[in-house]
């Protein structure tokens, strides 16, 4: 039988906090792009304000696909939280459930 993972009820919650945390900084970071991105939008023409505003679209892209991982890593952490007797292989389980549910067709889809 594979050993029972132990880890207290304080630390889960210092990390569940801190993913939530980062997650809110990450969403707080692309509203911040996409309203700059608006900006410059309305005053910069031509063929290299279109190639910076599709990069930049990319990039939001990529941003939302990994605060999307960040959220079901979160959602994974109270999972295993909930099941306390939870062993190793029930944790990576959940871990490897919560990176294909991110999944997504950006460039950070391999992470």
């Amino acid at each position: 039988m594979a050993d029972i993972q132990k880890v207290d009820d304080a630390h889960f919650r210092a990390f569940k906090n801190a993913i939530e945390e980062s997650s809110a900084a990450f969403s707080a970071n692309l509203r911040t792009l996409v309203n700059a991105i608006d900006n410059v939008a309305g005053r910069w023409e031509g063929e290299a304000a279109a190639a910076f505003k599709q990069a930049q679209r990319e990039l939001n892209m990529d941003h939302d696909a990994v605060r999307k991982l960040i959220d079901e890593f979160s959602r994974a952490v109270a999972e295993t939280h909930k099941n306390s007797k939870a062993n190793d292989a029930d944790i990576a389980a959940s871990m490897k459930r919560a990176h294909a549910s991110a999944g997504s067709a950006s460039a950070i889809s391999g992470l």
